[in-house]
């Protein structure tokens, strides 16, 4: 019989936040490990949505390794971006121009390096600051990963996307994500003793390192347990949408990898998941990025251009993406 272990005590600040309903005017882009283009999609996602007409935001809160600006074509910034913002400094100051008429920026690639680790918390102040510019829509680039200080971030979104390539480890990765966002959303919310130890009991692991409840299986222990709690739950939960997007696509069968990676999300994480769409593998990225030139005003016509544009009418529009049914899940089981 293998031993539980504990989960290491949260020592994150706890979020106010996260108890009001989360704002249609944040987009949280995420990925559950880095070298999926998660920073190149959010820079030119940014883009194409202010193409649409959108006022908009491109927030830098890749702590760990900022580098939306390069993304953007933007020079580095004298001033930090969140950090600036957390401790006071004017808007204005911080708020950098970008070549699109309709698209600033807040970088963080001039915040100190030990920001990452222990201040994220505070920085929902700075988000605050800058959703009462008027703005019509912030886009927060996340770090890859699950810490909690990511996750929260997200946490703050009524849609957040999830960027994965069709390398399994980026899906298991992915997966991993949205199951810490789950456990540790319905851990800041819960309001009773019963919930807290049911979410403690859930997040035990065991020596391979594998937990032992999956949040569907959770919401089930939870109803039996108090229905009404479950119901509530489950409500919160429904405020929040999470998109799929299959990047650096090669092959035609990854086409669908960002409906089976929802579908699979949907039936094990209780959570209200749709494919938003697909990027092709395009070697005019990596051009971009050697010549400091946004992607969309460098390489308007590239396949994966039009593409982002695509994605950008889709979620500009007020049509809800739709649930893709039936699609099997590729590579690797979901724990």
């Amino acid at each position: 019989m293998s031993r539980r272990r504990s989960p290491k005590k949260d020592s994150a600040q706890q979020i106010p936040l996260l108890s009001e309903p989360p704002s249609p005017k944040i987009l949280a882009v995420a990925s559950g490990k880095g070298g999926v283009g998660k920073s190149f999609f959010s820079a030119s996602l940014a883009w194409a949505l202010a193409d649409t007409g959108l006022r908009v935001i491109a927030v830098d809160a890749d702590l760990g390794g900022p580098n939306l600006h390069t993304c953007l074509g933007v020079r580095p910034p004298a001033r930090g971006g969140l950090s600036a913002l957390e401790s006071g400094r004017p808007v204005e100051e911080v708020l950098l121009a970008t070549p699109h008429k309709r698209l600033q920026l807040v970088s963080s690639s001039a915040d100190p390096l030990a920001v990452g680790s222990g201040r994220t918390g505070n920085f929902f102040r700075a988000i605050s600051r800058l959703l009462a510019t008027g703005t019509d829509l912030l886009v927060l680039d996340l770090g890859a990963g699950t810490s909690y200080a990511t996750v929260d971030l997200f946490l703050l979104a009524q849609r957040g996307i999830i960027v994965s390539t069709a390398e399994p480890t980026a899906m298991e990765n992915a997966y991993r994500f949205l199951k810490t966002a789950f456990f540790r959303f319905v851990s800041l919310r819960a309001p009773t003793d019963r919930l807290r130890q049911l979410v403690n009991e859930a997040l035990q692991v065991d020596d391979s390192g594998s937990h032992s409840s999956s949040p569907a299986a959770f919401l089930a222990r939870l109803s039996e347990r108090d229905a009404g709690l479950a119901r509530d739950v489950e409500k919160a939960i429904a405020e929040r949408e999470v998109l799929f997007v299959a990047n650096q696509v090669r092959a035609s069968r990854e086409q669908e990898l960002a409906a089976a990676m929802a579908l699979a999300a949907r039936k094990v994480f209780a959570l209200p998941c749709a494919p938003l769409g697909s990027v092709p593998y395009d070697e005019a990225v990596g051009r971009s990025l050697r010549e400091r030139r946004p992607f969309l005003e460098a390489h308007p016509e590239a396949p994966a251009a039009k593409a982002i544009r695509a994605l950008a009418v889709r979620l500009s529009s007020t049509e809800r993406v739709h649930f893709a049914q039936g699609l099997s899940v590729p590579g690797g089981a979901i724990s």
